[in-house]
């Protein structure tokens, strides 16, 4: 049986017009583990909206083991009832033909400095997607075990 990995998380955000940019891409950041924040690439994308409001796409890509630790991370510093919320809701978040997991963080929050699941539509969208395809029950024991090693870490 091949072991199942984390291959990739994508980090996406918008800022508006109206948003302070380096108060968005700080959001970004901390929500990432210390020792990734001075070596990413916060990619910049402008694009117009629907009423042609400029809408700064910002996006980080991480890959392997770095995406691995970010995922450990960021489970780390999410409350214990978001854990629970998580791995409750994993059905509907995890998208079998993609192979992906779908987490939306509120940004206010994360630019405060805690990580807080969201469900509006102004949230830091992270995808993280697996190297193998696997089933549902594969993927949420993957995350229960990764919330139970986070916990014990925490102890």
């Amino acid at each position: 049986m091949t072991k199942i990995e984390i291959s990739r998380v994508t980090i996406q955000t918008h800022g508006h017009a109206t948003e302070d940019l380096d108060k968005v891409k700080q959001a970004i950041l901390n929500i990432l583990p210390q020792s990734l924040r001075d070596r990413i690439t916060i990619e910049h994308e402008v694009v117009k909206g629907y009423y042609g409001n400029i809408i700064n796409r910002l996006k980080v890509n991480l890959e392997g083991s770095d995406a691995e630790e970010f995922v450990k991370y960021l489970l780390g510093t999410l409350s214990e009832g978001d854990r629970l919320a998580l791995i409750n809701t994993i059905d509907i978040r995890y998208n079998k033909k993609s192979n992906e997991i779908h987490i939306r963080l509120n940004k206010q929050d994360a630019y405060l400095g805690s990580a807080t699941l969201y469900d509006g539509d102004d949230a830091i969208k992270i995808v993280v997607t697996f190297a193998y395809k696997k089933s549902l029950s594969d993927v949420k024991k993957l995350i229960e075990d990764l919330v139970k090693g986070t916990t014990a870490n925490a102890i």
